[in-house]
């Protein structure tokens, strides 16, 4: 699918869950996990698939946690967005939010902004995507990507049951392609 909305006919949000995690060394932080091999391979081929059906990404909000990072960092590279820039954030409110933290961020996001994307955690991205659409997601996976469509101008107006469900891609769904 699809999703070519210019900026006055709505906006577009993917929640990028971040790539598969290490969990090798067990003394580490959670916030300092980093990706680990499948991670790695995971999120270059997800960067691949989101160029070829998706528009252009305005801009990319990550949480702090390296996993995090480092998926959104693939993104940014593959998308030609320079992580020194300020199309390309992180923000300590998406570690770990619940689903209502994160819809009261994504309120607030800038409205000269149609397409961003979030990189974070479960289990919001999938609790949220639940409370936004009517369709019903049982996990959004590792590196998976869920893209949200409102049709709305302004992102203060997003709420419960307010977006259409455009795509759901993840690693190991053989469909998409």
């Amino acid at each position: 699918m699809s999703t070519n909305h210019s900026a006055a006919s709505g906006k577009t949000l993917y929640l990028l869950r971040h790539a598969k995690s290490s969990w090798k060394n067990p003394d580490l932080k959670d916030i300092k996990r980093p990706l680990n091999k499948r991670g790695k391979r995971d999120a270059p081929d997800m960067a691949t698939r989101f160029l070829r059906r998706q528009s252009p990404l305005e801009a990319i909000i990550s949480s702090p946690a390296k996993r995090a990072l480092s998926t959104a960092t693939v993104f940014a590279e593959y998308n030609n967005i320079d992580i020194d820039s300020n199309r390309f954030i992180i923000d300590e409110d998406l570690y770990l939010p619940s689903r209502f933290l994160l819809l009261r961020f994504i309120q607030q996001l800038d409205d000269c902004l149609s397409h961003i994307m979030l990189v974070g955690h479960n289990p919001s991205f999938t609790a949220l995507t639940n409370q936004l659409t009517s369709s019903y997601i049982d996990n959004v996976p590792t590196c998976g990507l869920v893209t949200l469509y409102f049709d709305t101008d302004r992102w203060e107006s997003i709420s419960t049951g307010s977006a259409e469900l455009k795509d759901f891609d993840f690693p190991k769904n053989q469909v998409s392609g």
